[in-house]
């Protein structure tokens, strides 16, 4: 974790202040396993920060930002807070072996241990049925916190056993990345002229993996914008005026199944190349019906 000031660490983000509401209910008796769906990657593990200083915070008011425990967490140095980064590739089920290992020693500072699973969709078959052994076999003291776009992208046995808060989707300008927002432009370039994207995802290495799994989930919330009709930004307008109902839920299915094919090891360049021409075909039957 990047060194941050303790105190804005281990705050929620200002937009999910509802779940955070709920989090701060649920902290004396905290569920085996917690699932939270939905806002920006960012977001979700800002919430695992402030869930792991609500469990661990040692102050009069959790999280106080000041107390051992906070600083350790916003450092990230608080030794009872494990990672699997999903966003950096497949999880395998070696890397949950770990966490069954850990789960077992004893405890070292603080009063729970958090085992936090960012971006969840990536856990692989094995990781997921050994993730899910281990929420059968819990052992006190012992959380999971599982972070996902959708629960729909994971195993559904392990959305079944997890309490769920949804955070809200729609994001905040300026919320993702400069690299999400180049290709936001080259898309919406190619969309309204049918140019200038085939030449830079042609270049090896230009695409990268996390950046385009970043790019289909800000996909999939303009998408919702529009079938919510909502204002929103030029993305949003084009799937507001020129896609129907049909075309929309075409859409959706699509994103679902570019994420599958990214986890799945499929070739980032001709993912998008294929969510590119999808969208569109949709705009172009939009456009001549």
């Amino acid at each position: 974790m990047t060194e941050q000031a303790p105190l804005s660490s281990v705050l929620p983000p200002e937009r999910q202040e509802r779940v955070a509401s709920y989090l701060r209910l649920l902290a004396p008796y905290p569920p085996y396993c917690l699932l939270l769906e939905g806002g920006t990657r960012q977001e979700r593990e800002r919430l695992a920060l402030f869930w792991a200083a609500l469990l661990n915070c040692s102050g009069r008011d959790r999280p106080c930002g000041r107390c051992p425990e906070c600083v350790q967490l916003a450092s990230g140095a608080f030794r009872e807070l494990y990672w699997l980064r999903g966003e950096e590739g497949p999880v395998k089920i070696e890397e949950v072996r770990a966490f069954r290992r850990s789960m077992a020693e004893k405890m070292s500072q603080g009063s729970v241990r958090l085992f936090v699973v960012s971006e969840a969709q990536e856990l692989t078959p094995s990781a997921a049925n050994g993730l899910l052994k281990s929420l059968e076999e819990p052992l006190p003291g012992n959380v999971f916190l599982l972070l996902a776009p959708q629960r729909s992208l994971l195993l559904p046995t392990l959305v079944s056993r997890s309490y769920l808060f949804t955070l809200g989707w729609l994001p905040a300008q300026g919320t993702q990345g400069e690299s999400v927002s180049i290709w936001m432009e080259r898309l919406l370039t190619f969309w309204s002229s049918g140019e200038e994207l085939f030449a830079s995802t042609g270049k090896k290495g230009e695409v990268d993996r996390s950046t385009l799994l970043e790019l289909i989930v800000a996909l999939q919330s303009r998408l919702l914008q529009a079938l919510l009709q909502d204002s929103g930004d030029e993305c949003v307008s084009l799937l507001q005026q020129r896609t129907g109902a049909e075309s929309k839920m075409r859409l959706h299915e699509g994103l679902n199944k570019a994420h599958w094919a990214v986890q799945h090891q499929v070739n980032p360049s001709l993912v998008l190349d294929w969510i590119a021409l999808e969208v569109w075909s949709c705009l172009d039957t939009a456009g001549r019906s």
